[in-house]
């Protein structure tokens, strides 16, 4: 999804008891750029050899579809910024944003996701919640601008050996009072400074 000149907002795309497959071996499932956009995803399986479930990113889709067109293509280009609610689904994949885009994710009502988010070029803005009822696995290390739990002890998150940091500058953190706590599966929740997620 895609806003063709200047920047919209007020997109969104939404998918309920679906399977949504993306054949390219290098496409994400859901891609969006120069946008700001919502998507709700419940009981839907995203599937993607890539191993990517989400990007976001400044660029857009030239007239023929045949390649990604940046900024000498479009000057008006913008980051995209995505909030993408997840119900009653069991997702595996990452979540990848680029120079300065921003990815919200929410699990919620039994959700699952085994993945990672990260900055693929540049600075982002990445968050993850969970309420009570939902868990994500990492499957890497993983640095997040915002991170929210409905279960102040943490046992819905599985860190099979990997570290989570947080923004210590963030509201949305304040809860954690800069503490560093450790995770089931070895791995811990840990403080840092360092702003937006960069690469």
């Amino acid at each position: 999804m895609f806003s063709s000149s200047e920047r919209e907002s007020g997109a969104s795309i939404n998918f309920t008891n679906s399977v949504l497959t993306a054949l390219p071996k290098t496409a994400p499932a859901l891609w969006f750029g120069n946008i700001i956009a919502n998507s709700h995803l419940v009981s839907t399986q995203l599937n993607a050899s890539s191993g990517v479930l989400v990007v976001a990113n400044y660029s857009q889709v030239n007239q023929a579809f045949d390649y990604y067109a940046g900024y000498p293509d479009n000057n008006d280009l913008l980051p995209a910024e995505v909030t993408i609610v997840v119900e009653q689904s069991s997702l595996a994949g990452d979540l990848v944003a680029y120079n300065k885009s921003s990815i919200s994710w929410s699990l919620t009502k039994y959700s699952s996701w085994d993945g990672a988010a990260y900055s693929g070029y540049g600075e982002s803005y990445l968050a993850v919640s969970l309420d009570r009822t939902s868990n994500w696995t990492l499957t890497r290390e993983t640095y997040l601008t915002n991170f929210t739990d409905a279960d102040k002890t943490l046992a819905n998150v599985f860190s099979a050996g990997h570290n989570l940091y947080y923004d210590v500058n963030s509201s949305a953190n304040e809860w954690l009072h800069n503490k560093t706590v450790v995770l089931n599966g070895g791995g811990k929740l840990i403080p840092t400074n360092h702003g937006a997620v960069s690469v």
